[in-house]
């Protein structure tokens, strides 16, 4: 399908005058009416971009507006001014949609050169695109860079900039998640510290334009892509921007993605949360990290309805849970069970630790009354030992 060429229509030209000819394409094919064009002259080189103020034109009432537009391959001209006004400037003011942008912005702006004078008009070609538009050509430019066998530096420079050249043109969720795409690339190739690290929601919305105006759940799914870009980094103690290492951002990033939640207006079952606390449940075992250990999954089983968290993710967490409260306890150190129980009794923290897991332990008790599989007959177990800790009257 041809380009819809929109042309401005005006008198015949004669000596000693200056004339345009102005063509314009609508290569979205959007358009249904030819918009209007005017033409404001300027002394000087005025901005190209939109929203030149008009009271620095020369002729501010005069802003060239063509009477007919055609369709079709006729370049009719317009009557810009006489050699008076040699080699002033013209800027070309094309009403259009605000999602319509011209190719090349430099082509809005005509010089009145003399060796135009009275004879040949000046020859302007305006191709209107849509943001989207402009935006697939830089998705392409990323998609190229990442294919290149190896990529250096100056390679993800420009795969960033084209990147947020994407989001800028069209902030929606797909040219976020591939500013993270380009992230993730530089993370595999494991040289050098990353271009651009961020490690919280707030870092975010600073490095990429437009990103606090998107809806919460494409903020948290951008996030989301993040977190898993980091857990999977092939090296997590890597330098990576404030945080400090992909590690340290990772445990930021996944706990505020949590904290998030809170009073979201958001269907959390529509989210993947589970998956944010299985991250940060790896991270802390990683680490030997009991204690938040034990509040990240204290937290994952009291949200474990509301996120439709399957059993099989519960028990993952009872287990790891229980397995660090018998570590801080003393379990395997020596002492008789009773006698670890009396310590930990007595002990407010651990007290306070096991109670959590029996609050836990309890909203399963359908699941682990009647258990067989040795798992389940474990945290059924693990619940008893918290019950006995948590209900016991400290002497």
């Amino acid at each position: 399908m041809s380009a819809l060429v929109l042309a401005s229509a005006g008198a015949g030209y004669a000596q000693e005058k200056y004339f345009l000819h102005v063509t314009l394409k609508d290569e979205s094919y959007s358009l249904t009416s030819p918009p209007t064009v005017h033409y404001e002259v300027y002394p000087f080189s005025p901005s190209t971009a939109p929203g030149m103020p008009e009271e620095d034109s020369i002729v501010p009432t005069k802003r060239g507006e063509p009477s007919t537009f055609i369709y079709g391959e006729d370049r009719l001209n317009d009557y810009i001014g006489g050699q008076e006004r040699s080699n002033y400037f013209v800027f070309i003011d094309v009403d259009r949609p605000s999602n319509l942008l011209p190719a090349d912005p430099g082509k809005l702006l005509v010089r009145m050169n003399p060796r135009y004078l009275g004879g040949q008009p000046i020859q302007r070609e305006i191709v209107l695109k849509t943001r989207a538009q402009f935006a697939e050509l830089y998705r392409i430019e990323v998609n190229q860079i990442l294919r290149l066998s190896r990529l250096s530096d100056s390679d993800f420079e420009r795969a960033y900039k084209a990147a947020l050249g994407a989001i800028d043109y069209n902030p929606e969720l797909d040219n976020f998640l591939l500013f993270v795409k380009v992230l993730r690339a530089q993370l595999a190739a494991g040289a050098g510290p990353p271009s651009y690290a961020p490690a919280t929601p707030e870092e975010l919305a600073i490095q990429l334009s437009g990103y606090s105006d998107l809806p919460f759940r494409e903020r948290w799914l951008v996030e989301l892509d993040l977190l898993d870009t980091l857990v999977g980094a092939s090296d997590l103690d890597r330098a990576y921007g404030s945080a400090g290492t992909v590690r340290d951002a990772a445990l930021l990033l996944g706990t505020a993605m949590i904290d998030a939640l809170d009073g979201a207006e958001a269907d959390l079952a529509d989210l993947p949360v589970v998956r944010v606390y299985q991250h940060l449940s790896a991270l802390h075992a990683e680490a030997g990290d009991c204690v938040s250990l034990s509040e990240n999954a204290a937290r994952a089983l009291a949200d474990a309805e509301a996120i439709r968290m399957a059993w099989t993710a519960q028990r993952r967490l009872f287990l790891d849970w229980g397995t660090c409260l018998e570590t801080m306890s003393g379990f395997g150190t020596g002492p008789t069970i009773d006698a670890i129980i009396e310590d930990a009794s007595e002990k407010p923290f651990l007290r306070a630790q096991w109670g959590d897991f029996a609050d836990a332990s309890l909203r399963a008790e359908s699941r682990l009354e009647f258990a067989t599989a040795a798992a389940d007959v474990r945290i059924r177990d693990l619940k008893d030992i918290s019950l006995r800790i948590s209900e016991r009257t400290p002497e």
